[in-house]
């Protein structure tokens, strides 16, 4: 989990996690523009990594898919 979350930007997978657990992150634009500030700085990225967070924070979370 220690992956850079997009290839150009410093952040990591990991801090995610680490945001969720401590910091009381609750919101995917808690970490995408508050964080890790890359909703800020460049918009076509944070599109592109919007997905993993989701992902990310749905497992942390433990969020469930009810649109099955």
């Amino acid at each position: 989990m220690n992956e850079k979350l997009h290839e150009d930007y410093p952040y990591l997978k990991s801090e995610i996690s680490y945001a969720i657990r401590n910091e009381l992150a609750e919101r995917p634009n808690d970490i995408i523009c508050r964080r890790m500030p890359i909703g800020v700085v460049n918009q076509n990225v944070a599109d592109e990594v919007l997905p993993t967070i989701v992902d990310i924070m749905a497992n942390e979370k433990k969020w469930s898919d009810t649109k099955k």
